[in-house]
């Protein structure tokens, strides 16, 4: 039984196969976490461009409808506390100037 996270990425229907084989794993263990942030999904995308500035090809279906939809929703929800947070604060700087 493997051990460590690394060999848990090679297994293949319970066997490990064996790591001088051509096969790579195609999602990352970086794909398969949910982003709970604006910094974690900013920097799992700075280390998807990295990967294709090396070279790595990305297919078009690469990110599953799910991750999208994940990516989504964080952007989303740090656009909707900004706009809660500047409607809070708007009338204050109105009545500041007045």
């Amino acid at each position: 039984m493997p051990k460590g996270l690394g060999d848990r990425l090679w297994m293949k229907l319970g066997e490990p196969c064996s790591k001088s084989s051509d096969i790579i794993p195609v999602q990352s263990i970086v794909a398969k976490l949910r982003p709970r942030g604006l910094i974690k999904v900013i920097s799992t995308i700075e280390y998807y461009h990295a990967q294709e500035k090396r070279g790595v090809i990305l297919s078009t279906g690469f990110f599953t409808l799910k991750q999208k939809i994940e990516y989504f929703e964080v952007g989303f929800r740090g656009a909707f506390v900004s706009g809660l947070i500047t409607a809070m604060i708007t009338p204050l700087a109105i009545a500041e100037n007045r």
